[in-house]
């Protein structure tokens, strides 16, 4: 198992949730980073429905490649981690760590072994937030944190004003993304 991505776990997190919590998650994180089988399933189906011809899945990378060092690199970065919530019934790759990453005439990516297979609602709900957002569209901003389960129908609109507020202020004034 990577030790490093341990660093990555949300210590603070777990002071909130309960042992049993912990312990699902926990094993969630370890299932995916040993099983092989699952890893290569979903590398193949990313490979099979890749559209970006100017960044290469690979599993190791060419030897003259050098580590990420333009904007134009974090672009493709940001590129990459968009489109896995956008490409439906694929799991998606979670640790995007710069050790993932590298270039020579075209961009290289090693998917991680980190990955995980979210709902399909919390999917739908995740790019209707993101598209909201981005895109300066407040019906779907709203409408991804219902369908996150965020926002309820049986809470007053200051409360819903608020909550959304959190959220704006979580993502900061990036409005830097490259939909799919």
């Amino acid at each position: 198992m990577d030790k490093d991505i341990l660093k990555l776990l949300p210590q603070k997190a777990f002071k909130l949730l309960s042992i049993k919590e912990t312990f699902k998650i926990s094993a969630l994180v370890t299932k995916s980073l040993i099983d092989k089988e699952s890893y290569e399933k979903c590398f193949n189906a990313r490979n099979k429905v890749w559209k970006f011809d100017e960044i290469k899945i690979v599993k190791d990378f060419p030897s003259s490649s050098i580590k990420l060092s333009t904007q134009e690199d974090g672009e493709k970065v940001l590129k990459i981690y968009f489109s896995q919530f956008f490409e439906k019934n694929i799991c998606v790759h979670l640790d995007l760590r710069s050790s993932s990453f590298s270039s020579d005439d075209l961009f290289h990516w090693i998917p991680s072994k980190l990955h995980y297979s979210f709902s399909a609602t919390f999917r739908e709900g995740v790019c209707l937030l993101y598209k909201g957002f981005y895109l300066n569209n407040d019906l779907d901003y709203e409408n991804g944190l219902k369908h996150l389960g965020i926002i309820r129908d049986s809470m007053s609109d200051e409360q819903k004003s608020n909550v959304k507020e959190i959220f704006l202020k979580h993502f900061g004034e990036g409005k830097t993304a490259i939909f799919v």
